[in-house]
């Protein structure tokens, strides 16, 4: 005989009224707890959907976060820092005809100046990003473009030596995650971190580098992190500097035997390169300002 939907006929007709109270009690409630969490998927699938896209740029395929001011750009204009990208590929590819050649980029973020080198090809990249959610995306994108292999990533944050120091993720608090910093004061929301120098991570000898540095007012101590790397290489150097910062920088790259070559906006350029070659690499660059 067929088992009866009505409820009360089985629980009437049920030998263990109890027992089958109590299991009927526990049905109901994890089918309730079921279409919360279903309800719950739904919300967070919407909102992933409406804050995370997948897009394709300059043959890159990018996981990009609406939240962050950087990816935003490029969901509504297609690129972000697009000269300064442009010339560093260009200056990397122009040394690789004479010499081996190594992008170094510090304060990755999700790595667009990294895949921007690699779909170039350029072969050897390293690149340094300290904020864990960045460089989860970084690790994203590289699995997007088959890279993981080809790109050496370090999780850790570049200065003047090995000491501890406080890092304030999203630094202004609006979800734009570039603007991560090592901070001096310690406020409830900061981590602690240790950080190393780029002399004691990298270690080559005689080849072209060339350097991206953006790490949000630490520049004068990853520089002082990287003097055995400029004496013993031919550099390229870009890096963004605030205009109250330029004062203290400047005569630190002066002291390593850096010149100041260029500047498009806020990213400054030197080197060590002869004047000749530089001349060349740099005669059909968009935006640069020879200094």
């Amino acid at each position: 005989m067929a088992q009866s939907n009505n409820i009360f006929v089985r629980f009437l007709s049920a030998q263990n009224k109890a027992v089958w109270l109590d299991n009927y009690i526990k049905y109901k409630r994890e089918k309730r707890n079921l279409a919360r969490e279903a309800i719950e998927r739904r919300q967070i699938r919407r909102e992933v959907s409406q804050r995370f896209s997948l897009s394709s740029e300059s043959g890159i395929n990018l996981l990009l976060d609406a939240n962050s001011l950087v990816d935003r750009s490029i969901l509504e204009t297609g690129s972000w820092e697009r000269h300064q990208v442009a010339l560093l590929v260009s200056v990397a590819r122009q040394l690789s005809k004479s010499s081996r050649v190594t992008f170094l980029d510090i304060g990755a973020y999700w790595g667009l100046y990294s895949l921007s080198m690699f779909k170039s090809g350029i072969t050897d990249i390293v690149a340094f990003e300290p904020d864990k959610n960045n460089y989860a995306q970084l690790l994203s994108q590289l699995f997007l473009n088959e890279a993981i292999s080809r790109i050496e990533v370090h999780n850790t944050a570049l200065s003047s030596g090995v000491t501890k120091m406080n890092f304030k993720a999203d630094y202004y608090g609006d979800g734009n995650r570039g603007t991560s910093r090592i901070v001096t004061d310690s406020a409830c929301d900061v981590t602690t971190l240790t950080t190393k120098k780029l002399d004691d991570v990298f270690f080559d000898e005689g080849r072209s580098i060339v350097v991206k540095i953006d790490v949000e007012g630490h520049q004068d101590n990853v520089l002082m992190g990287m003097e055995r790397t400029i004496k013993n290489n031919q550099v390229f150097l870009q890096v963004e500097i605030e205009d109250h910062a330029f004062a203290s920088f400047d005569p630190i790259a002066k002291r390593l035997g850096l010149r100041r070559c260029g500047v498009i906006d806020v990213d400054h350029y030197y080197t060590n390169i002869t004047s000749d070659l530089l001349a060349h690499i740099l005669r059909s660059s968009e935006r640069f300002v020879p200094v």
